[in-house]
C-alpha cells in the first residue's frame, strides 16, 4: 500500500489529517517505502500532504 492510500485509510479511521499523515509516513518508513526520502523530508512531506488535502476539501465545499 502506498503513502497516499495509507493517508486516506487513516484519515477515515482517525478523522484527523495530521494524525493520519504522521502515522502513514511512520509506517512507510518502517516498511522501507520511500524511506530515505521520507526521513530526509518528513516535515515538508507532512506539510504538503496536509495542505493538499485541505485544498481538495475546500474545493469540494465550494
Amino acid at each position: 500500500m502506498l503513502l497516499v492510500d495509507r493517508i486516506c485509510r487513516y484519515t477515515a479511521k482517525y478523522g484527523d489529517i495530521h494524525t493520519a499523515v504522521e502515522k502513514a509516513v511512520t509506517e512507510c518508513i518502517a516498511e522501507n517505502i520511500l524511506a530515505d526520502f521520507l526521513r530526509r523530508n518528513r516535515a515538508e512531506v507532512v506539510e504538503v500532504c496536509i495542505f493538499e488535502y485541505d485544498e481538495k476539501r475546500e474545493k469540494e465545499l465550494i
